[in-house]
C-alpha cells in the first residue's frame, strides 16, 4: 500500500529538501569529481529553484515548515560554498518562522507552556506532524545558524527561540507518564479541520480526511 505514484511537482519543499541533501554529499564523494560537482550544481540549482517559488507557495498551514526547510538549506548551501548570502536568506526565513513560534507563555492555560509552533505566523492552530515528521527542522535551522553566525545581529533572538522550545520539551515531559513518549503536539479540542494536509488513506482503503474529522 505504500508504493503510491504520484506525479513530480516544481514546489519548493522538494526543491529545499533536494539541496540540503545535495549540499551534504558533496564531500562524501571527493573520489569522483565529477559526481561530486553534480552535487554541488544540483545543490545550488535547487535552492534557486526553491527560492523562486517560495512565497507563492506559502499557505496558513505549511508557512513554518516551509521556512524550517528553507532555513536549513540555506545553511547547508553555506557550509558547502562559503558564500554568505546564503546566511543572509537562512536570517530571513529564521524571522519568519520565529514569528510562528509561541515565545510568551500561554497564561490562560493550566500549564503555562510556551517555545512550541504554528503553522504559521497568524498563530491560529498549533503545529502537528501527520506523515513525515519534520519536527527537527525548526531547532537544525537555528543552531546552525548560532553556530555558523554567532555574532549576527539575530543571534540573540535565535537563541532565545531556542531556550524556549527546550523549555517546551522539558515542561511537557513532566506530563508523559506512564508511556514516557514526547507528545506530537498540545492537542486542542475543537481544532480538527484537517483540511488541506497531504493525506492518501482513502486511496489506499483506508479511512477519508471526512472520517478522520468525524472521529
Amino acid at each position: 500500500k505504500d508504493d503510491m505514484h504520484t506525479k513530480a511537482t516544481n514546489n519548493p519543499f522538494d526543491n529545499f529538501i533536494a539541496a540540503a541533501y545535495c549540499a551534504m554529499a558533496v564531500p562524501f564523494y571527493k573520489d569522483d569529481l565529477v559526481f561530486s560537482r553534480w552535487c554541488r550544481n544540483c545543490a545550488v540549482e535547487d535552492y534557486q529553484f526553491a527560492k523562486d517559488s517560495l512565497k507563492a507557495f506559502v499557505t496558513n498551514k505549511n508557512e513554518t515548515e516551509l521556512y524550517a526547510q528553507a532555513t536549513v538549506a540555506a545553511m547547508q548551501l553555506y557550509r558547502l560554498t562559503e558564500d554568505k548570502s546564503y546566511v543572509d536568506d537562512a536570517a530571513k526565513y529564521a524571522q519568519v518562522l520565529m514569528s510562528c513560534q509561541q515565545l510568551e507563555r500561554r497564561k490562560d492555560w493550566s500549564i503555562p507552556l510556551h517555545g512550541f509552533f504554528y503553522e504559521s505566523h497568524e498563530q491560529k492552530r498549533i503545529l502537528e506532524f501527520f506523515h513525515r515528521s519534520n519536527e527537527e527542522l525548526m531547532m537544525q535551522g537555528l543552531t546552525m545558524l548560532l553556530t555558523d553566525a554567532p555574532n549576527h545581529a539575530d543571534a540573540a533572538h535565535w537563541k532565545s527561540s531556542c531556550k524556549a522550545y527546550a523549555d517546551y520539551l522539558l515542561e511537557i515531559s513532566n506530563s508523559i507518564a506512564p508511556y514516557g513518549i514526547l507528545p506530537a503536539a498540545v492537542y486542542e479540542l475543537n481544532n480538527a479541520d484537517f483540511a488541506g494536509i497531504y493525506h492518501e488513506g482513502d486511496q489506499v482503503g483506508m479511512p477519508s480526511m471526512e472520517e478522520y474529522n468525524a472521529e
